[in-house]
């Protein structure tokens, strides 16, 4: 993610080391700053940059650029004229951007807005420069911010219409959603990209989804249509085929874990067999397997958060063991940080007891040792027992509430894909 922080030819070097050193891997990814929506960021960013001219110190500069957004959000003015209501324009960019700075910690506050070098590109600047260098535009890291048809159809059909390559579509998409930031991969001329998606592709992946049925008791054996959601993104997938909604079903109850497309295929089909043993029969497993994976695929196109596609699944455990083990990473991140990065690269919000019991997770603590462990900072006071939103100042009273928690606790952990052992 330092592409748009480094200088020209840095980012020329950068391009030159992908071309060079990654060719017996193929692809390389780079994260960037686009230039859509810039104007503004520019602007605030020239503003805390003079601001703060003469201050050295990070946390006081980043306190002082934060100041700063305050004072101007607040003092511009609304009198009805025209200067007033471009003003008033840019007073609610500027409050939106404000509560998205505050919102983070310094050093994102220090690297992104307040550091020296920061010249944001057009993608098709980008693609000219990697092309330059013997690279070629792949895609993008998320399948689905790459689908024009993702959009209403006559978006899409004029989008079509402008664009005569596929650096120009992205191009158009990126003006559309004003996107001001990308995840690119990239992968050398040489090698021939065929941008036609296959389904027999899918069938030699592993499947994950976070996607729930919407129906308490989806009806799997019919032909009646189910729907799936993800509470991520809001996503929805339908489906009459009584396979796919069996093994949506299925990805549902095992998630976080993904499972091999045919192993995901026969015990759906089994599934379905148990509810009625006459179908499905031995011959229409090929069309099932067709189906299905056309159908992950669509899922996968339009939302990541609707249907997953691992070649190596995230090697992780939902079970808690008597001597649990987190994420060295993540155990180490909980030392300061309320954000921590699981073993499926995603970043996870821990309240106070949470963080104070992850760092405990290393194997050599069972039930006992955790709480034994954990009575420290409720005696010192650094942990804070709530109930009923209001802390509790008995110790006792809290340890007791932290024991009676302690599992449902533990198994947040597992769920959220930061234990390994």
């Amino acid at each position: 993610g330092i592409f748009s922080w480094v200088p020209r030819d840095v980012q020329e070097a950068i391009l030159e080391i992908c071309h060079q050193h990654l060719a017996p891997y193929g692809i390389a990814y780079v994260s960037y700053n686009v230039y859509p929506g810039w104007h503004m960021m520019g602007a605030i960013r020239e503003m805390m940059l003079y601001h703060t001219r003469d201050v050295t110190e990070p946390p006081l500069r980043a306190a002082q650029a934060r100041a700063l957004l305050d004072f101007l959000a607040q003092s511009i003015p609304a009198d009805g004229s025209p200067h007033s209501s471009l003003l008033s324009t840019y007073s609610s960019f500027l409050k939106r951007e404000t509560e998205h700075i505050h919102g983070s910690p310094d050093a994102y506050l220090l690297h992104d807005e307040l550091e020296e070098i920061n010249a944001p590109i057009y993608f098709y600047q980008f693609a000219e420069r990697a092309a330059c260098h013997g690279l070629q535009y792949l895609s993008e890291v998320e399948l689905s911010s790459v689908m024009p048809a993702n959009f209403p159809p006559e978006v899409s059909a004029n989008l079509f219409k402008l664009a005569r390559d596929v650096v120009e579509m992205e191009q158009y998409m990126d003006f559309l959603r004003n996107r001001t930031f990308r995840k690119t991969l990239l992968c050398h001329q040489s090698i021939p990209v065929n941008r036609t998606l296959k389904a027999n592709r899918v069938m030699g992946m592993h499947i994950a989804s976070r996607a729930r049925p919407v129906s308490a008791q989806p009806d799997l054996n019919s032909a009646g249509v189910e729907k799936f959601t993800s509470s991520s993104d809001g996503a929805t997938f339908t489906t009459d085929h009584p396979v796919t909604k069996t093994a949506m079903t299925l990805l549902s109850e095992i998630w976080p874990h993904a499972m091999f497309f045919d192993t995901l295929l026969d015990t759906a089909r089994a599934r379905l067999n148990a509810i009625n043993p006459s179908q499905p029969d031995a011959d229409t497993r090929a069309l099932d397997a067709h189906t299905l994976a056309a159908n992950l695929l669509k899922g996968h196109a339009y939302s990541a958060n609707l249907v997953e596609l691992h070649v190596y699944p995230p090697q992780l455990i939902t079970e808690v063991s008597e001597r649990p083990i987190a994420s060295p990473w993540a155990r180490l991140q909980a030392d300061d940080m309320d954000k921590v990065t699981n073993l499926r690269h995603e970043r996870v919000d821990l309240g106070t007891f949470e963080r104070y019991l992850l760092r405990h997770l290393d194997g050599r603590h069972d039930r006992s040792a955790l709480l034994e462990a954990l009575a420290k900072p409720l005696a010192d006071g650094s942990l804070v027992v709530h109930k009923d939103n209001q802390p509790v100042e008995n110790v006792a009273e809290a340890n007791a509430i932290i024991a009676d928690e302690l599992e449902q606790n533990l198994q947040f952990l597992a769920q959220a894909a930061l234990l390994v052992g």
